[in-house]
């Protein structure tokens, strides 16, 4: 059997990547290396959300990626677990190639035990990605554990608020994340936030407060998405417009836009 590897250079990177169909990377009992780098960009995501929300954003995500071509467990993995207070990220964030992801929403009783927040710092300090929503900056992940000062694209604020009338972001620059529709609808939002050392604001709410961020450490790329998640799986517009912000800044993580 013959396998076919195609690389691809990272944009703001020396390193290389590839990939590799969904077979391949599954049976894979240790990575590929090249120069002893991991070589893979696939998008391999764990979900971390209360259990009212687990199913949809997980349909919501798969609708997403398929629009785009993308196929389940060949070019794209995505599992769901339910945060609660005890979830500690053991199992799920101890394998090193498991996910190169987490996408999570903490919310009342959903924000994990202190492990999830020191296992997260370990998942970005090896080089993975994380993609954050509200209310990440007024439920911490995992209580005094996560480092947002090193990690976060905003400083944690404490406080929250609701948008009673629809919002349209206004993006501050272009961006691949935000090179799509941004009326988000009605939403909850961390106010009071404030941009992180070396993260860059992406869009901003029309009174003032920041709405997407990005920052990178080292090879780890951060997205804070300041609204919630809502229902990804709905086909109403602003819901489909928020689901497709998360899927760029799934594809931005791993660089493939």
């Amino acid at each position: 059997m013959s396998l076919t590897i195609t690389f691809q250079k990272l944009a703001e990177s020396t390193e290389e990547t590839q990939i590799l169909s969904g077979d391949i990377l599954a049976g894979l009992s240790a990575p590929l290396t090249v120069n002893s780098l991991l070589i893979s960009s696939v998008p391999r995501i764990l979900v971390l959300i209360d259990s009212t929300r687990v199913a949809t954003t997980l349909t919501g995500l798969r609708a997403g990626f398929n629009s785009r071509g993308y196929v389940e467990n060949e070019t794209y993995f995505v599992t769901g677990k339910t945060l609660d207070t005890v979830y500690s990220g053991a199992g799920d964030l101890d394998e090193p190639y498991a996910y190169n992801i987490v996408f999570i929403s903490t919310n009342g009783g959903s924000y994990g035990s202190s492990g999830l927040g020191t296992r997260l710092n370990a998942f970005l300090a090896r080089g993975n990605h994380l993609v954050m929503m509200t209310f990440c900056w007024n439920i911490q992940i995992g209580p005094l554990s996560f480092n947002y000062t090193v990690y976060s694209p905003y400083t944690y604020s404490g406080a929250q608020s609701i948008f009673g009338t629809a919002q349209t972001l206004t993006a501050d620059v272009g961006h691949p994340i935000t090179n799509t529709a941004l009326s988000i609808g009605t939403t909850f939002y961390n106010s009071g936030v404030t941009l992180a050392s070396g993260a860059q604001n992406l869009a901003t709410y029309s009174n003032g407060q920041l709405a997407i961020a990005v920052r990178q450490v080292l090879r780890a790329r951060i997205v804070g998405l300041n609204f919630v998640p809502d229902d990804l799986s709905s086909a109403s517009t602003t819901q489909v417009n928020r689901r497709n912000l998360v899927i760029n800044s799934i594809l931005w993580c791993v660089n493939l836009i």
